[in-house]
């Protein structure tokens, strides 16, 4: 196991068959486990973060600015104020994820066979682009899924909800998506 408290800064640590915690302050984190999980606790700077793990949970809490996370068999659990950029990816793992988003913020969350439940903070300004090959799709901003093809599963939804600055690209090959505001 590893468990960092109170470094400023920069900080790369990576961990076999361990736990990973820190916190994260305004120099970058990046995080690697296998067979471990990652909690990654921000403590008010604007840091860039990244996290990588197989066969754990990464949690992020409290951080500002931008994520990066991939998972193998394990989930991402975040949670980003003023988010500018965050890219997630998981491979049989679910991604949820809170965050508020800056006006220029660009978003791609990816799973294989995984759910994505996302609730942005409002305001929402945002485009978003949702796709799901088997799962369905779930937006709270009014807008609905429609089928993209005549013969066989998938379905996306594409909407602008207040000015549509930031843009927003999610896609599930087997998983439900959630996209909400509360």
């Amino acid at each position: 196991d590893i468990k960092v408290d109170g470094v400023r800064g920069e900080q790369n640590l990576g961990t076999v068959s361990g736990e990973l915690g820190t916190q994260a302050f305004d120099e970058t984190v990046d995080v690697r486990t296998v067979s471990g999980d990652i909690t990654v606790a921000g403590a008010g700077g604007k840091a860039a973060v990244r996290a990588e793990s197989v066969s754990g949970t990464t949690v992020v809490n409290g951080i500002r600015g931008s994520f990066e996370g991939k998972a193998v068999s394990g989930d991402l659990k975040i949670s980003v104020a003023d988010a500018s950029r965050l890219r997630l990816g998981t491979v049989s793992g679910d991604i949820r994820a809170d965050a508020g988003l800056t006006a220029d913020a660009r978003v791609e969350m990816n799973t294989i066979s995984g759910e994505i439940g996302f609730k942005i903070r409002p305001p929402v300004n945002a485009e978003f682009e949702i796709e799901s090959f088997s799962g369905d799709i779930e937006s709270c901003f009014g807008g609905k899924a429609r089928a993209t093809s005549k013969y066989g599963p998938g379905s996306e939804l594409r909407m602008t909800q207040g000015n549509g600055s930031a843009r927003v690209r999610v896609k599930s090959l087997s998983g439900d998506i959630e996209v909400c505001d509360r």
